[in-house]
């Protein structure tokens, strides 16, 4: 109710200057223009599966005062899937029979 009743730029006001992370974004696409997503760690490189270079928000946390970097190339879905599983404790034979099934992929 508090926020309702301030307008976008009222709380672009109140925000400025108190230290507090904000980005003033109305739409997802609106982030690849922010500058303090820009000016900063706010947007990481990645690469699509296709090849497409694009940034993707970062994690909005700290540790010891540096950002966890999650820079990476997306793999194709389902390329990992095997090593997942096997990770999760499933033989190979398990896993054969749900990739087999399409229960997996």
């Amino acid at each position: 109710k508090l926020i309702s009743s301030y307008t976008r730029d009222e709380l672009i006001t109140k925000l400025e200057g108190t230290g507090l992370p904000f980005a003033p974004i109305g739409r997802p696409q609106d982030m690849f223009d922010d500058p303090h997503l820009n000016n900063g760690d706010g947007l990481e490189e990645t690469i699509l599966p296709d090849g497409t270079a694009t940034k993707l928000p970062a994690l909005p946390i700290a540790m010891g005062g540096k950002r966890p970097s999650q820079s990476f190339t997306m793999p194709e879905p389902g390329a990992d899937v095997h090593e997942t599983l096997a990770a999760l404790g499933y033989d190979d034979k398990t896993i054969e029979d749900l990739l087999s099934t399409d229960a997996v992929g």
